[in-house]
């Protein structure tokens, strides 16, 4: 699984721990860090990368099944493949797609690439048209594309405003108004 933690800050939690008065269950507040992480994926996706993801190649488009030059979204699966889990402790943010961490922290060129099958050939296409090939000598690799947050990204865009939200629901609804 590829993912990231999210907890809040230490003064956060102090805040947190004075208004909650003992209480150790913060499942309502992970749930909504949770919540705040995947719709963070979400929206590194359709910006197509915080910051932008490198342009597809011309053999990547060509490969691909709805001809459309989204990046890492041809299928939609990878994209959907990022869900949160929330306990009493921790929500984690994450996909358990193979492909999710190829991308995220990107590979390094490899090869040679063969057949599965002895005597086989290996058939894909690029921007020239299909390849029939009994080897690939190297794989470029893939340059990294990151779909999760740093952790200052985290803490910036969703632990610090979600656990504020989350402390001032708790002030009014602990003290009132």
């Amino acid at each position: 699984m590829i993912g990231i933690e999210i907890k809040g800050d230490k003064e956060l939690q102090a805040k947190l721990s004075k208004v909650m008065q003992g209480t150790k269950d913060l499942t309502p507040l992970h749930k909504r860090l949770g919540i705040a992480g995947q719709k963070w994926v979400a929206e590194t996706f359709q910006k197509q990368g915080r910051p932008k993801w490198k342009p597809l190649s011309p053999n990547t488009l060509a490969a691909r099944r709805s001809g459309g030059g989204r990046i890492l979204q041809d299928s939609g699966l990878l994209r959907a493949s990022y869900i949160f889990h929330a306990t009493r402790t921790e929500a984690t943010v994450g996909s358990s797609r193979k492909v999710a961490l190829f991308h995220q922290e990107g590979v390094k060129p490899f090869g040679p690439i063969l057949p599965k099958k002895k005597g086989g050939v290996l058939a894909f296409m690029t921007a020239g048209g299909m390849v029939f090939t009994r080897r690939v000598q190297r794989h470029p690799g893939i340059k990294p594309r990151p779909m999760l947050p740093t952790k200052a990204q985290a803490e910036k865009d969703i632990t610090v405003p979600v656990g504020n939200q989350y402390l001032q629901a708790l002030i009014k609804k602990s003290f009132g108004s």
